[in-house]
C-alpha cells in the first residue's frame, strides 16, 4: 500500500477471504452474464464478487447489468469504460493450483 498510495492505508479485494455465507456452486463464464461496478477499482467487472443483498429485486435494477455495455453506460454515461473480465482467458495457465496462502 505504502509503495503504490503512500499510506499504510489502500483499498483492496482480498479474494481469499471467506464468505460471509455459502455460496451456490460457481457459475461458469459462458453463462455469466452480470456485470456490476466494482467502486474499488472503479471498472465494470463480471466477478462474482459483489454483495448478495445486490441480488433482491429490489436493488438489482441499480447494480447489476446485463451486459457489459449497459454497465459503463449506467456508472460512467458511455458505452465503453475500463473493466475487468473475469471470464477471459489468462495469458498462460498457471501450474497446479494456486491457493492464496
Amino acid at each position: 500500500c505504502d509503495g503504490v498510495f503512500g499510506s499504510t492505508q489502500c483499498p483492496y479485494v482480498d479474494d481469499c477471504a471467506p464468505t460471509a455465507t455459502p455460496t451456490q456452486s460457481p457459475t461458469s463464464c459462458p453463462e455469466r452474464t452480470t456485470w456490476h461496478h466494482n467502486e474499488d477499482v472503479n471498472v465494470c467487472t463480471n466477478s462474482m464478487d459483489y454483495p448478495p443483498e445486490w441480488n433482491n429485486p429490489e436493488n438489482e435494477d441499480s447494480y447489476l447489468y446485463g451486459s457489459l455495455g449497459a454497465c459503463c453506460i449506467a456508472v460512467f454515461g458511455t458505452p465503453q469504460c475500463p473493466f475487468i473480465d473475469d471470464c477471459a482467458p489468462t495469458a498462460s495457465p498457471t501450474q497446479a493450483p494456486t491457493t492464496c496462502e
